[in-house]
């Protein structure tokens, strides 16, 4: 794929405000670390629209909704949020459950709308499975144009499918969800071992061996200072730590605080749902700026 096609809007959804980049080859972290200096900003937007009676709350409103078209009323909702927030945020990520009923087309728009915005994309389906699934996942991500993509360390080999992401032509990211917050994971894998090594710590150490591009973390005691700490000397001050921590304020100047600046707080319905999506972005850009400096 050409990556000046990337940056052009599909022509069903119109187009809009070009953002310059300073290189379309530049290696997935040098961009990260352009927007968060530019934009002295260490947002991601979590864009995860869900439609009434598919979540309990904070559903893509109504006045989307009125036509036949569910996907159309799902782009459009995407493209509008982006078009409020990507100013604010470095990366947007967009989790798969709720993108499942989209098709290229659809996808293509909502990335080249991140793209040409100013923001980069992440495709957040935490991809694990044998080289060959795997590398099918991949060619479909990589021509619907996001930026990176999640992979789960423990199903597959991630070795392989990192090095297969970054040989695609523009490379595709690879994002490792080093471990969550969710009560399973926080029990599975917070609390196994690999002889005395903790588990998570051992998968981070086993990242150091293929350096993928970043890593995702949840929030809470299991991703502690200690694992953070690893993680940061392993990958190095560059390697974008993505964090999902809904909107806990607390948890996420510590977060900052132990993986410095290369940090990005991903904050989902908090922002998105929001009566002012652009407002409430900034204010939560100023609120991570003043963590950064505290």
């Amino acid at each position: 794929m050409d990556p000046e096609q990337r940056a052009v809007y599909n022509p069903l959804y119109g187009r809009g405000k070009q953002y310059e980049w300073e290189s379309d080859v530049t290696a997935f972290q040098d961009r990260v670390m352009e927007l968060i200096d530019a934009k002295r900003s260490n947002l991601s937007v979590g864009l995860d629209p869900g439609f009434p009676g598919q979540v309990d709350e904070d559903a893509i409103p109504q006045r989307y909704l009125g036509g036949n078209d569910p996907n159309k009323a799902l782009v459009d909702y995407c493209l509008d949020i982006v078009d409020q927030v990507a100013d604010a945020a470095v990366t947007i990520k967009i989790t798969q459950p709720y993108v499942m009923s989209l098709g290229e087309e659809h996808h293509r728009a909502i990335t080249d709308r991140i793209r040409a915005r100013g923001a980069l994309s992440i495709y957040d389906m935490k991809l694990g499975s044998i080289h060959r699934t795997a590398f099918a996942a991949l060619w479909h991500v990589h021509r619907w144009g996001y930026d990176a993509v999640t992979l789960t360390p423990l199903l597959g080999d991630n070795q392989s499918v990192v090095q297969a992401a970054a040989q695609l032509d523009p490379p595709l990211a690879s994002i490792v969800y080093v471990l969550s917050s969710a009560p399973a994971m926080a029990r599975y894998v917070g609390q196994a071992k690999i002889d005395s090594t903790p588990l998570a710590e051992q998968v981070i150490t086993d990242l150091g061996a293929y350096q993928p591009d970043g890593c995702l973390f949840g929030a809470g005691r299991c991703v502690s200072d200690e694992l953070l700490s690893h993680a940061r000397r392993t990958l190095g001050p560059r390697s974008p730590f993505v964090f999902v921590v809904g909107s806990d304020d607390r948890e996420s100047q510590r977060l900052m605080r132990v993986s410095g600046h290369a940090s990005l707080i991903n904050v989902g319905r908090d922002i998105i749902y929001s009566d002012q999506p652009r407002n409430q972005a900034e204010a939560w850009v100023s609120k991570l700026r003043s963590f950064e400096t505290a």
